[in-house]
């Protein structure tokens, strides 16, 4: 299913060998820009992308041990003020989840030069690839 931003969803489902049967997991299911879910077996990262109208962008990494999720990051950006033509305040949003439970929010506000509604993208996206607490 395909929304209207752009977002491919994906649903999982697991194959639980003990029931030799597959389970719907709603923590890993969602929405994502890319061809998939992107993998990264070494880190054991599972990151979805997402794409809202307006130049608002989302990022979750799912973190895992052992096949357990250990713990979530969401990242995303609100437009706080537009400032004028030339310039838009956004709020760049962070937050980590650990057994449901959110245990550290962070926001940063960001100006950013209006591009066009898309040029909110590559500022947002250094910034989570780049981010550190």
């Amino acid at each position: 299913m395909q929304s209207s931003s752009g977002n491919q969803e994906y649903i999982v489902y697991l194959f639980r060998p003990i029931t030799k049967s597959f389970e719907f997991v709603k923590e890993l299911s969602g929405g994502s820009l890319e061809e998939g879910i992107l993998l990264d077996p070494k880190n054991k990262i599972a990151t979805y992308s997402s794409k809202g109208g307006g130049g608002l962008y989302s990022f979750k990494k799912i973190h895992f041990d052992n096949g357990i999720i250990k713990y979530i990051e969401k990242y995303w950006n609100t437009a706080a003020d537009i400032l004028s033509n030339d310039e838009t305040t956004f709020i760049f949003h962070y937050e980590k989840i650990i057994d449901n439970a959110i245990i550290e929010t962070i926001e940063i506000p960001r100006k950013i030069k209006n591009e066009g509604l898309e040029s909110i993208y590559y500022p947002f996206f250094e910034w989570v690839t780049t981010f550190k607490k």
